[in-house]
C-alpha cells in the first residue's frame, strides 16, 4: 500500500465511531416521511413512457442494423473461403460465360461476312480482263 493510503486510513479511522444523536434521527425521519411525494401528471407520465419506449426502439433498431451488417459481411466470406461460391459469384460466372458466347457469335458472324466479301472479290478477279497466270495459280490453290 501507498503511504498516502495509510495516512488517509489513519485520518478517517476515528470517524467510524461517530453516530447521529437520537433526536437528530427522529427529526430527520419525521421530516422525510412527512413530505408528500409529488405524483407526476398524466401528460408527464405519457411523455416519460414515450421517451423510454423511443430509447428502447432506437437501441433495438441499431442492434438489428449491426446484426445485418455483420451477417452481410460474413456472407461475403464465402467467396474467399475454399468451396464457398456465393450467389453473386455464380451470377458473375454465368454472365461471363454468356458474354464469351456472344463474343464467339460476333466473331463467327464477322468471319462469315468477310468470307462472302472475299469470295466476291476472288470471283471478280477471276472474271476480270487483267488476270495473269500467277494470279490464276494462286486462286486455283496450286501454291497452297
Amino acid at each position: 500500500m501507498d503511504i498516502h493510503d495509510e495516512q488517509l486510513k489513519n485520518f478517517f479511522r476515528p470517524g467510524r465511531n461517530i453516530h447521529p444523536s437520537e433526536s437528530f434521527r427522529e427529526q430527520s425521519l419525521g421530516l422525510i416521511l412527512s413530505r408528500t411525494q409529488k405524483q407526476p401528471s398524466f401528460p408527464e407520465t405519457i411523455r416519460r413512457e414515450f421517451l423510454e419506449n423511443m430509447k428502447f426502439s432506437l437501441a433495438l433498431g441499431l442492434a438489428a442494423v449491426f446484426v445485418f451488417i455483420a451477417l452481410g459481411s460474413l456472407s461475403n466470406w464465402g467467396g474467399v473461403m475454399p468451396g464457398g461460391a456465393t450467389r453473386a459469384n455464380n451470377e458473375l460466372l454465368s454472365e461471363a460465360a454468356s458474354l464469351e458466347f456472344q463474343i464467339e457469335l460476333g466473331k463467327a458472324e464477322y468471319f462469315t461476312q468477310s468470307a462472302d466479301e472475299i469470295a466476291l472479290m476472288v470471283e471478280s478477279l477471276k472474271n476480270s480482263e487483267t488476270n495473269n497466270e500467277a494470279l490464276n495459280i494462286i486462286l486455283e490453290g496450286r501454291v497452297f
